[in-house]
């Protein structure tokens, strides 16, 4: 788990997520309602594509902010072009 705030954190998360993705062997599995992910973070699971499952959840139609849902669909075309699994989350 990782803590962090729109006042501080977040470039201690980033390097923290770049470190887990380059230690992956076997899958890569991102569950995150908000993901919007830097160019070195897309970058760094399309390298991971040896021997690593890569699958990404975001959001779908009902979420509380759009917005996290439009930054996320920005990434389809890279990721899915690159081998990695996007699902976009379904309620039961």
């Amino acid at each position: 788990m990782f803590g962090s705030s729109p006042v501080g954190g977040s470039e201690s998360m980033h390097l923290m997520v770049l470190l887990a993705l380059t230690a992956a062997h076997t899958s890569i599995d991102i569950e995150n309602p908000y993901f919007r992910a830097r160019r070195l973070t897309v970058d760094a699971l399309m390298r991971r594509a040896a021997g690593c499952t890569r699958a990404i959840v975001v959001p779908g139609r009902y979420i509380d902010a759009r917005i996290g849902r439009w930054a996320a669909q920005g990434l389809y075309g890279d990721t899915s072009a690159g081998g990695i699994e996007i699902f976009e989350y379904q309620p039961p």
